[in-house]
This record gives structure tokens, C-alpha cells and sequence, in this order.
């Protein structure tokens, strides 16, 4: 990656950095402008020699970005204008969708500066195509966000898919005219299908707009548990109008393949999360219902395995004696057959 008027950064501690928040948004751009760092180098007295400023933008687009042109107007603690800066970013490597880039690379500013104000006038893609901006509104993106409550953070992971993919929960998702604040943090515009942090589509951050999107997903787990009791065995179970579950074990008793379908709803029940399973033990005590009954199946498969064993061990005790028979009567004709042979032959 290069930058004009690039400043090497080995004696910068980078580490101890803290970006400032860029709360305005170009509108129609790309890539955004995700903060900034402005870093005063001090001479031996405490006194600013000279000031370097880094500065990281976020791909909003849906593919990589190689090249990143613009302008930087500067401000003294006054609101005065100290004039303006072209920057230029080229070469970025691997700048996907949803990353930042650019953080790590620092430009020279006038020892006054105390703000700023960007401006992206170019971005090329990786496949040659490029944008060009026509016009330059800007958008604030400061709207309310709420935080999630910590009881509802691990069922809207779980309910979210987000846990595989590592990606953390912050706040509800709110929305304003413009922008709309992904559960995963990131302010994207209100147009956008998809966020390119997280990958989450929009209309489904939409499902946790507030706190009752917990509770709603764990009823919707729920039902998809009971759905697949239902599946193997019609009609077993069913949400009252108290919201308890309640068990018809007949349905059970009754069905033509019991201990095999219960060892499937078994290895089913497995992959169930932790937090739905506690849900549904609340509801009902089915659950050890059905344990009892897989159990009483087992104990009554292995007694008729037990008694089908004995009794081929029983046939088999009987063909051995059978044989034992048969052999015991071979070796005592054989003698008689023996001694009718030698009285003939004495006959003649």
C-alpha cells in the first residue's frame, strides 16, 4: 500500500492509539471514513514539532478496493480553515467488503490542525471499475442506539447465527431515514441489502429491533422442537393456552416404530441449544416422560432379546443332544452289526 506524503510509522506506537469516531457519512460513496488519528510528535521540552494524521476507511461496497482518492480540509480549535490536503491511497491490499483500511499509514498536517473534514472524490475497484463522486452531501449518522440487555445476548447470538462467525452484538437495530445501525454495530445507509461487516441481511437485523426480539425467538425455537416431536409422533404435544406443553404419551405408546423414533428425536434433542432446552424443561416435564418410556422400551426389547436368545440356546441344546443321540446309537450298532457279521461267517 502507498500514500502520499507516507511517514514511516516504526516510531509511532501505533498500539496506543485512539481513533476519533467520524460520525458524517458521504453520501453515495463506497468507502467511508471510519475515524482518524491525528499523532503530535514532542520535542524534548513538551512542544509540538510537528503533527501526522492516519486515517482508516471502511469498504462499503461488495468488492475489493485497490485505490482511494480525496481531500482533507483542516481546523484550527477555532473553526477556522487552514486550507485544504489531497490524499491518495493506491495499491490496497486486500481492502475486502466491510473491512478498514489505511489505519496504519500517516500523513504530515499543519501543527494547528484540530479537525477535520473528508472528502472522497475517486475509488477504483480490483476489477478496474471506478467511482467518481458527482456531488459531495454529507450526512450526519449520530441516531439513538440502545444496547442489548445481557439477558438477551446469548439467545440473539444464537438466534442470529453470529457465534460461528465471531462477530459481536452491540445494540438493537434502530434506523433512521437514512442509515440503519446493524446489531452488530455498524451504521450502514438505509439502501444497503446487506452489512458487510457481519454479512447479516438487512431485513433479518430488522427481527431485533427491540428487547421482546429475544423472547420471540426463543418461542419460535420452541415450536420448532415441539414441530419436530410432532413429526415423528402426530399430535404429541401442544402448547396450552397457559403456555404449558402438554404430552399425550399414547401418541408415543401407540406408533408402530416407538424406540426408533425416540432415539432420533434423541440425537435431534442433542443439537439443541442449552438456552432452548431450559426454555422447554420450564414448560412441561415431558421430557422425562419420554425418557421413562424410551426406557421401558429398552428394558422390554432386551427381555424379548433375552428370552429369543434363550431359547435358541435351547434349540441348540436340544440338536446337540439330538446328535449326541444319534451318534451314541451309530457306535452301539456298530459292535452288534460287527458280531452278526462274524456269526454268519461261522455259519458257513
Amino acid at each position: 500500500m502507498a500514500i502520499l506524503n507516507q511517514i514511516p510509522t516504526k516510531t509511532i506506537p501505533l498500539s496506543k492509539t485512539k481513533f476519533t469516531k467520524y460520525e458524517v457519512f458521504q453520501k453515495d460513496s463506497p468507502v467511508q471514513l471510519a475515524g482518524y488519528f491525528i499523532y503530535k510528535d514532542m520535542d524534548s521540552q513538551n512542544v509540538v514539532v510537528s503533527k501526522k494524521i492516519s486515517f482508516g476507511f471502511r469498504n462499503l461496497s461488495n468488492q475489493n478496493v485497490v485505490a482511494i482518492k480525496g481531500r482533507f480540509s483542516q481546523y484550527d480549535p477555532f473553526g477556522e480553515s487552514l486550507g485544504e490536503l489531497n490524499y491518495s491511497l493506491i495499491e490496497i491490499d486486500n481492502h475486502t467488503p466491510g473491512s478498514v483500511s489505511g489505519e496504519k499509514l500517516f500523513m504530515d498536517c499543519l501543527l494547528s490542525t484540530a479537525t477535520i473534514e473528508f472528502k472522497i472524490d475517486q475509488v477504483i475497484f480490483m476489477d478496474g471499475s471506478k467511482w467518481s463522486a458527482t456531488t459531495y452531501e454529507f450526512l450526519s449518522m449520530e441516531f439513538s442506539k440502545k444496547e442489548i440487555l445481557e439477558s438477551d445476548l446469548e439467545v440473539m447470538k444464537y438466534g442470529w447465527g453470529v457465534t460461528a462467525r465471531g462477530v459481536p452484538l452491540k445494540n438493537y437495530y434502530t434506523s433512521n431515514e437514512h442509515f440503519y445501525a446493524c446489531p452488530c454495530g455498524n451504521v450502514n445507509p438505509i439502501t444497503n441489502t446487506v452489512c458487510p461487516v457481519c454479512k447479516v441481511e438487512h431485513e433479518s437485523a430488522k427481527s431485533f429491533m427491540n428487547e421482546t426480539a429475544s423472547t420471540e425467538l426463543v418461542a419460535k425455537m420452541v415450536k420448532e422442537v415441539l414441530f419436530q416431536i410432532n413429526r415423528l409422533f402426530p399430535d404429541a404435544v401442544y402448547l396450552d393456552s397457559s403456555d404449558k406443553i402438554r404430552f399425550t404419551e399414547n401418541a408415543v405408546l401407540f406408533d408402530d416404530q416407538p424406540l426408533k423414533k425416540l432415539r432420533e428425536f434423541g440425537t435431534y434433542w442433542k443439537g439443541v441449544h442449552p438456552l432452548i432446552k431450559a426454555e422447554i424443561k420450564k414448560k412441561g416435564e415431558f421430557l422425562k416422560r419420554l425418557d421413562d418410556i424410551q426406557t421401558q422400551l429398552v428394558n422390554t426389547e432386551n427381555q424379548k432379546k433375552l428370552k429369543e436368545a434363550q431359547a435358541k440356546k435351547e434349540e441348540a441344546r436340544k440338536s446337540r443332544n439330538k446328535i449326541l443321540l444319534i451318534l451314541l446309537g451309530v457306535v452301539v450298532a456298530i459292535p452288534l452289526v460287527a458280531l452278526g457279521v462274524a456269526y454268519l461267517i461261522s455259519l458257513f
